[in-house]
């Protein structure tokens, strides 16, 4: 981005003067002619800087466009008008163009405004030198600024405070993008329209001016003065106080500071002030506590885990911490140089300079903490510091005070710096920096060289040196663990351990070793940063976390004097020297791959000598190139054996001899030369190993036993591991080799010492075959390594290898090898007998807890246990880098079924069933009432329900099922939820259910009001005992009363949901023997003043029937659950964090989604019952659906293609302003105009004269259906659908019934009945009044003539007709308006359809409609 320097400089010279100058220049400007006045009025107003071309053709539009009427008129500029402008000083001109003077700016601008003309001339400036059209895309500063600027004189001030885009802390500004801030109400400032802006526009543009005077060094009484104004008009700018607060503060007017601040300020701004007034006052515990207050406050703001202080007052946080450390608690060094690292870690926030400053106060700290003299000169900061005036000026007097109190002197250079700094300050008229200066100098030179206030601490007097005893006192007693821990402003953070990593790098001049620093995180070891060579070379101790193996690294470093006349030392790790102090380093890495460290180990050269025919070759392995160069010292090879393992190989001057005799080639030597071969290899064999396979040969050296064991070499493998076979002759401490394969005889030296051994290649391949029979993974390995990615399958192998491996009579010789450091163990397999659980209880609630024994000294905590299970998958379970523990395949299970049973051990007593089931074979340690409540559980399963004998109805087997269901959670005191399919005969099922225990008291049915007086039939019908009562026909407060205080047993109220919510308050006074909630979608949402009205019911049973338990998202289960079985699925939130998110996402992560679909199938299961039709309706009749498209008229088309563009356009304008609420609701109704053009274009257009498609095709399906003697049930969403039907029926004279939410209690039932009865060919129905609840089998054709978003409303209604007593084959149609919206919502039923029947199925996908999927639909091109 280029910075204007010219508007920085600018906010530097904004004075008191400026009004003056500003007035002068405008006179000036009164003098000129009118077209020389109306062209830097242009300027003014596009403010930026514009080629002179471009502006000619600007002046061209708007003398055209007739904007200026000026004489003389409009005119470019010649090039002796640009330097007499420039001249006068009203615009610049250099390689940007010409621009306005900024001091004339805004007036101009303003009179712009007021003659009218400011418009035009941003609308023809836009046309010629534009600026973006959305703020996003901005890449140039200039222009940024112009759009800002534009919004405020165009009164748009909302919109520019939100894309000015302040940080919710106030103390963190963005200079650079605020500095138009500046220019638009400090050039000139006028106090009546500052005080019309937002607040926090006011305080960001005295902030940014500030810091830019800081900057700068330049003073700031002027702002000081304006700040004042505005508070004293305007007290409730708070931040704005606390910016004035601070100034006042650093200028030594700390009387006035108090004077702004009060006791009873909780911003993080105002604590951090009342702290740094306790500091200043020597009140260190104070200070920290009330900073600490500050942090938390600062937590509100922007909550990190890594919370820091920066700025003046961050400073003074970090002094007191050490002024602390330094009296009383050395482990408080830490916690400032932690403090230094969050500040870095966030440096885009970071106080302008301050790094600096940390960079200081760093350095002196290690130096008090550990007793080193302090010289630290910022040489890396100086260039950077320039800029920074105020920052640079803290910089040299921190630097004093640190060098005074590490050393108790200062240089002649640090004195020099330390009066430089005085002098800033007292430039600055920062009086309070001033005094800790002068405090230092009177110090240092032992006289009251300077007067000091008596109200602030003498600094310089805070801190003295320790001794070295002194120190190391204070680190022993840091390392106490008993000791507690200091209070932290912010959550505990654990310590970040430290460590050096090695990467071995190859290049043209051959193998180099860089440092590279590493932090431990949550997540592993962070990516570090490198470490020069020097730091490790001059002073290594300063790494305290360097290990032996790192310090012998450090040694290898070489240093050098560079080439060159100015040439500089230079610092070395490479070659022969790096790469053997780097064997067996644990953290050496290849440069290009820092997933997983390397091996390194040193090989010794070998000769080998094999027979190849008649003749004998001898030959040297891993020969370097550079073997013809006796006198070269670095003769070495560095290869890889296998991933992650490599080997050095070193050869001295005599294998060189050697080596330069047999030559790379190898020597071929004829067999007949046998004897003088052997007399030549025994000659060299006490300086080189040798592998052969004549069998004759004789070394003359010791012969030992060959170790004939099989050595497995266990790494890790991407998420896996690697087993790499290998046999090790001469034992742990010489070479490998692969098994089965090489020379038989070999030499090796040991110890100082050159031994030979003879192998048995037959017994080794031996091995491996026995380790395929006893480790069957090992039947894929490929040469001699097996390389498993899967950590399951992994683990089985390992499993095996272990049993193997510890087994007394071993039956393969065996032995398992890890890199150092990185083996980790696995336990034998446990099994529920290891687990020990003890069942407690809080209210309605159990809660599981215990330990499973993974060993005799190790156990592992139940609900530590259950949370390992539901974040792996498999047996195997990793409790940390080096363990794993291993359990049984029905434990595993077993811990699932508990996971999806309870969240994190607790669970309500009506998932008792689970957790007994899960539970056996555990040692469980009971409870009383969790006995109590499992020999209810039990009593209920022994129970034999009999169906009443008073029910006038005979049971099918299925129902009789249901009812023997319900009856058994009935007697444990769960509710229920009926889910059966639509037209299997609910409501007979639930009136068994209440008839059974009618006896004991009264019962409630609730219902939709079009379906109360189908209960009201069938309760006479099938249940003649029961007192059934109307509640809708008691329409007095008295009658309702008197009913509900006369109940008795064997009376059933009959409501509908929405008396329910009129009458809630009266209703939840009684306890029902029994409470069904019929059609209970109609409690799906849990919000609804209905649904909650229904859960604040009382009863001993409850039970819902619906045939869609889900429609649309997992919300509607858990608000019917929480009236069925409240608290079983815990609350909403939980809910949604443990099955809702889970199942919802389940692009994201499957396994996440089956776990959780899993579990909350396990605890619903025993409480819903579902069944299909063509599972238990055999005899019903087929059911055949068929789609019919309709093909619109050329003009239905152009009207529908109309509507569908204007929605997309009105729906991209409304993205720009409204919100998602507000947008899906635009949306909503944009596609609902869509659909009704489907239909007809009068439901859109009532005076439209179109003729409709689908009223044709309907008109003929219907004489058709009844020509040939069939009724019809015709549905429609739209009730103006169904009246333009039931015009055109009336016309044709096709006789009907007709039913919409209109119609009342009463006349709905003589429809049905009479529609039953034979009277009308079809019955019209919209689809929410009528779609549930009816029974109207007397039609075996259904007609849809608009497809609903839900396929499960379009299949309830459906229902209506496919139902038990239905005799003949039912067809369903679907009108569908051919390359419209309504083709789309059919192809969305596929996604949308049995959404219940995924959850109970155990399938992972809920899907729900977006406003990006609908926004989609209108935007398809058919």
């Amino acid at each position: 981005m280029r910075v204007d320097h010219s508007n920085k400089k600018l906010l530097m010279l904004i004075n008191q003067s400026l009004h003056q100058q500003i007035e002068d220049l405008f006179q000036q400007y009164l003098t000129l002619s009118e077209d020389i006045q109306a062209i830097i009025k242009i300027l003014a107003v596009i403010y930026k800087p514009v080629g002179a071309g471009k502006f000619n053709e600007l002046l061209k539009e708007l003398q055209r466009a007739g904007i200026f009427n000026t004489q003389p008129s409009i005119k470019p500029l010649s090039k002796e008008q640009k330097q007499h402008l420039v001249q006068l000083g009203f615009i610049t001109n250099d390689k940007m163009g010409l621009r306005i003077n900024l001091l004339l700016a805004n007036r101009l601008t303003q009179i712009s405004i007021e003659e009218d003309s400011y418009k035009s001339i941003l609308h023809y400036g836009e046309k010629v030198v534009p600026v973006a059209s959305t703020l996003e895309w901005q890449n140039k500063q200039i222009n940024e600024q112009r759009i800002f600027r534009d919004m405020y004189f165009l009164g748009s001030l909302e919109q520019l405070e939100s894309v000015l885009e302040f940080n919710k802390n106030p103390q963190i500004i963005n200079v650079d993008k605020n500095q138009l801030l500046v220019h638009l109400f400090f050039i000139p400032f006028n106090l009546d329209t500052f005080l019309k802006l937002p607040n926090s526009i006011q305080y960001q543009s005295f902030a940014t001016w500030l810091i830019a005077k800081k900057d700068a060094g330049v003073e700031c009484d002027y702002i000081c003065q304006l700040m004042r104004q505005v508070i004293n008009h305007n007290p409730s700018n708070q931040a704005l106080q606390h910016l004035l607060a601070e100034t006042l503060l650093l200028r030594g007017d700390i009387y006035a500071c108090q004077q702004l601040l009060t006791d009873d300020d909780p911003s993080c701004w105002g604590l951090q002030l009342r702290a740094s007034m306790q500091f200043l006052q020597g009140q260190f515990a104070n200070a920290l506590q009330t900073f600490e207050l500050a942090f938390k406050a600062k937590n509100k703001i922007s909550r990190r885990k890594k919370q820091y202080l920066s700025g003046p007052l961050g400073l003074f946080y970090k002094l007191c911490l050490v002024i602390q450390a330094n009296q009383q608690d050395g482990s408080l060094y830490e916690k400032v140089l932690k403090q230094i690292d969050y500040e870095e870690d966030d440096y885009r926030n970071m106080s302008r300079g301050w790094a600096a400053v940390n960079h200081s106060l760093m350095r002196g700290i290690i130096c008090l903490s550990n007793g080193n003299k302090y010289s630290d000169r910022q040489g890396a900061y100086n260039n950077r510091l320039t800029q920074y005036k105020l920052a640079e000026s803290v910089v040299l007097l921190t630097n004093s005070l640190l060098a005074y109190w590490v050393n108790q002197e200062l240089s002649t250079s640090e004195r020099a710096e330390l009066d430089n700094s005085l002098a800033q300050f007292n430039q600055l008229g920062f009086e309070l920096y001033a005094t800790f200066a002068k405090q230092l100098i009177n110090t240092l030179d032992n006289q009251q060289v300077y007067a000091l206030p008596s109200n602030v601490l003498n600094l310089p007097e805070q801190i003295s040196p320790q001794a070295d005893w002194d120190i190391a006192l204070d680190k022993l007693l840091a390392l106490n663990p008993g000791k507690s821990a200091t209070a932290t402003p912010t959550e505990p953070v654990a310590a970040k351990p430290m460590r050096m990593i090695w990467e071995l790098h190859e290049d043209f001049e051959g193998y180099r070793i860089k440092p590279r620093e590493q932090k431990a995180t949550r997540k592993g070891w962070g990516k570090g940063r490198n470490v020069a060579l020097k730091r490790l070379y001059q002073d290594a101790s300063q790494f305290d976390y360097l290990t032996e193996q790192d310090l012998k690294l450090c040694r290898a470093i070489e240093a050098y004097q560079g080439w060159g006349y100015h040439s500089s030392t230079e610092y070395s790790l490479s070659g022969l020297s790096a790469l053997q102090a780097a064997i067996g380093h644990e953290n050496l890495y290849l440069a290009d791959d820092l997933s997983a460290p390397i091996e390194l180990q040193q090989k010794e050269p070998e000769l080998l000598v094999s027979q190849q025919g008649d003749q004998y070759c001898l030959s040297i392995a891993d020969l370097p190139e550079t073997y013809t160069e006796l006198n070269n010292d670095e003769n070495f090879t560095l290869r890889e054996d296998s991933p992650e393992r490599w080997h050095l190989t070193v050869f001295s001057t005599e294998h060189m001899r050697v080596a330069n005799i047999i030559g790379d080639c190898g020597l071929l030597v004829p067999s007949s030369a046998k004897e003088k071969v052997l007399a030549s290899i025994s000659a060299i064999a006490p300086f080189l190993n040798i592998q052969s396979d004549i069998s004759e040969l004789d070394t003359g050296l010791e012969s030992v036993t060959c170790d004939s064991d099989l050595v497995i070499n266990i790494q890790p493998y991407q998420s896996g591991l690697e087993f790499t076979c290998l046999v090790m002759p001469f034992g742990e401490q010489g070479p490998a080799f692969k098994p089965g394969i090489g020379n038989a005889n070999m030499t090796t030296e040991l110890n100082g010492q050159r031994i030979a051994t003879q192998r048995d290649l037959q017994a080794e391949e031996q091995l491996l075959d026995q380790l395929d029979q006893y480790c069957p993974a090992f039947l894929t390995m490929y040469d001699n390594s097996l390389a498993l990615e899967d950590l399951p399958q992994a683990l089985e192998a390992l499993q095996q290898l272990e049993q193997i491996a510890t087994q007394e009579n071993n039956p393969i010789a065996l032995k398992l090898r890890w890199p150092k450091g990185k083996k980790f163990s696995l336990s034998k397999p446990l099994e529920s007998q290891h687990l020990q659980l003890k069942v407690g209880k809080s209210t309605e609630w159990f809660d599981l807890s215990g330990e499973l024994q993974i060993s005799e000294e190790q156990v592992i905590d139940f609900r530590q246990l259950l949370k390992l299970v539901a974040s792996s998958n498999g047996r195997f379970i990793q409790l940390d880098e080096s363990q794993i523990i291993a359990l049984s395949d029905d434990l595993r299970a077993k811990l699932e079924q508990l996971n999806h049973a309870t969240d994190e051990g607790r669970f309500h007593q009506l998932a008792s069933g689970q957790i007994l089931e899960a539970t056996q074979g555990m040692r469980l340690k009971p409870l009383h009432s969790w006995e109590k409540q499992t020999q209810k559980m039990h009593q209920a399963n022994e129970i034999n329900p009999q169906v009443p004998s008073t029910l006038q109805a005979e049971l099918r087997d299925y129902q009789l099922e249901g009812f023997d269901w319900a009856s058994r959670l009935a007697h444990w005191g769960a509710g229920a939820c009926l889910a059966d399919d639509m037209g299997l005969g609910k409501t007979l099922q639930a009136l068994a259910v209440i008839l059974s225990r009618a006896s004991q008291g009264a019962t409630l049915v609730i219902a939709p009001t079009s379906v109360c007086f189908n209960w009201q039939q069938e309760a006479h019908k099938f249940a003649p005992t029961l007192n059934v009562k109307m509640f809708a026909e008691a329409t007095t407060g008295e009658q309702r009363e008197q009913l509900l205080d006369n109940l008795a047993p064997f009376d059933l109220v009959i409501i509908s949901y929405g008396l329910l919510l009129r009458e809630s308050d009266k209703l939840k006074q009684i306890k029902w023997q029994t409470i069904i909630a019929d059609e209970a979608q109609a409690l799906k949402n849990p919000l609804a003043k209905r649904t909650q009205a229904a859960c604040a019911l009382k009863a001993d049973f409850r039970m819902i029937t619906t045939g869609t338990p889900i429609e649309n998202n997992l919300t509607e289960l858990w608000s019917l659950f929480r009236f069925v079985n409240p608290g079983l699925l815990g609350n909403l939130k939980q809910f949604g964090a443990r099955f809702a998110f889970p199942i919802e996402n389940v692009k994201e992560d499957k396994i996440a989604a089956r776990k959780a679909s899993q579990g909350l199938k396990t605890l619903i299961q025993p409480f819903i019952l579902r069944r299909m039709k063509n599972q238990v309706l055999t005899e019903l009749p087929p059911r055949t659906e068929i789609n019919i498209a309709i093909e619109l008229s050329d003009k239905e088309k152009a009207f529908y293609e109309a509507l569908r563009l204007n929605a997309i356009d009105n729906l991209m304008a409304a993205s720009d302003t409204a919100n998602a609420g507000e947008q899906r609701i635009k949306m909503l109704a944009e596609l609902v105009k869509l659909r009704q053009a489907c239909c007809h274009p009068k439901l859109v257009m009532a005076e439209s004269d179109l003729p409709s498609a689908k009223l044709a095709a309907l008109d003929e399906l219907v004489q058709e259906l009844k020509q040939n003697k069939h009724k019809a049930l015709i549905f429609s969403q739209f009730v103006g659908h169904l009246q333009l039907i039931k015009q055109h029926l009336d016309q044709t004279g096709i006789s009907y019934q007709y039913l919409d939410g209109s119609t009342p209690q009463k006349e709905r039932a003589k429809r049905v009945n009479a529609f039953q009865n034979g009277e009308g060919d079809v019955f019209l129905i919209s689809l929410k009044a009528g779609g549930s609840g009816l029974n109207l089998t007397a039609a075996d054709y259904v007609i849809h003539m608009d497809p609903w978003w839900n396929p499960a409303v379009e299949e309830q209604a459906s229902d209506r007709a496919h139902r038990m007593g239905q005799q003949r084959p039912v067809t369903i149609y679907r009108l569908i308006s051919k390359n419209t919206i309504e083709e789309r919502i059919v192809a969305l039923h596929q996604h949308k359809r049995d959404l219940a029947d995924q959850l109970l199925a155990g399938n992972d996908q809920v899907s729900k409609l977006s406003v990006e999927e609908m926004l989609g639909l209108l935007k398809e091109e058919f």
